[in-house]
Formats: structure tokens, sequence, C-alpha cells
């Protein structure tokens, strides 16, 4: 078994009937294209 140790942890305010998980089919993943501008800027920080 792994333990894994985490430095925050993210607590929710809940309550009855939030539908919390009712908008996860309206996730959006960003497709390779628009991420590579941030990809290439962030290269050109790390990279020296």
């Amino acid at each position: 078994m792994k333990i894994y140790q985490t430095e925050y942890l993210n607590i929710l305010s809940r309550y009855e009937r939030d539908n919390y998980y009712l908008n996860d089919q309206n996730t959006y993943w960003s497709t390779t294209e628009k991420k590579q501008p941030y990809v290439d800027k962030l290269k050109g920080y790390l990279v020296y």
C-alpha cells in the first residue's frame, strides 16, 4: 500500500441535492493545438 502526502487539502461545502456532479458532462478538454502556445512559453522559462 502506498501512502501519498499532499501539501494542501481541498474542502468543499456540500449540502443535500447540490448536484455537484451534475456538471461532469460539461467538461471541456483543450486540444493539443490550443495548449501548444502555453507549452512553448513554459519551455522558454524552464530551459536556459
